[in-house]
């Protein structure tokens, strides 16, 4: 089966190496096992390996093998790392930053990317996304969501949007702004929700 290019950047090889750059990227101090990179990006473990195995053999990112594990990070000393970054964390940086912001904000039971960049992470080609579109369901605070998308507008270089549904309103699907989201490509966030007071 021939593999389409990524559509939010088709000079990679494919849209899971673009994600699993991105994890590394937007952490670079941060070592990583493949099985931690493949469960982060929602991909298989042969692939994820597949994929790190070609990064390190460009140089881009450092294997340091520990036992049976091998510890993956970015290269901060190869000469395209800075570029390298502002391009990932442009086109793949949504996920992978939301999803750090998110954590453990109380009251967040699912997040999800739609609108036009999940579009083009999912195949859907198009221009290229001017801003992001995230939506919270769950009952967090407004604040900490907006505090939350301010840091991400900044880490990302383009506007970010956070709107908040309701558990019910989200399972019903009758709005009509929820019946847009889900019938349009998403892009699942994986947080884990604090619980209240913690």
């Amino acid at each position: 089966m021939k593999v389409l290019p990524p559509s939010l950047t088709p000079f990679l090889r494919s849209d899971v190496q673009g994600l699993l750059l991105a994890e590394l990227l937007i952490s670079p101090e941060r070592e990583f096992t493949i099985t931690q990179l493949a469960r982060l990006v929602g991909t298989s473990l042969p692939t994820a390996v597949r994929e790190i195995d070609r990064l390190v053999v460009a140089n881009f990112v450092l294997d340091r093998p520990i036992g049976r594990n091998r510890n993956i990070m970015a290269n901060r000393s190869h000469a395209l790392f800075q570029p390298m970054q502002e391009i990932i964390v442009y086109a793949y940086g949504p996920k992978a930053v939301l999803e750090k912001l998110l954590q453990g904000i109380s009251g967040v039971e699912k997040a999800f990317v739609y609108g036009s960049w999940a579009a083009r992470l999912t195949g859907v080609p198009g221009l290229d996304p001017q801003d992001i579109d995230a939506l919270i369901v769950g009952t967090p605070d407004r604040m900490e969501v907006l505090k939350a998308a301010q840091i991400a507008s900044e880490k990302l270089g383009r506007e970010v949007n956070i709107q908040i549904q309701s558990s019910a309103m989200w399972a019903a699907g009758t709005d009509p702004f929820i019946k847009t989201v889900q019938s349009k490509p998403l892009v699942e966030l994986s947080v884990v929700a604090a619980k209240r007071g913690e």
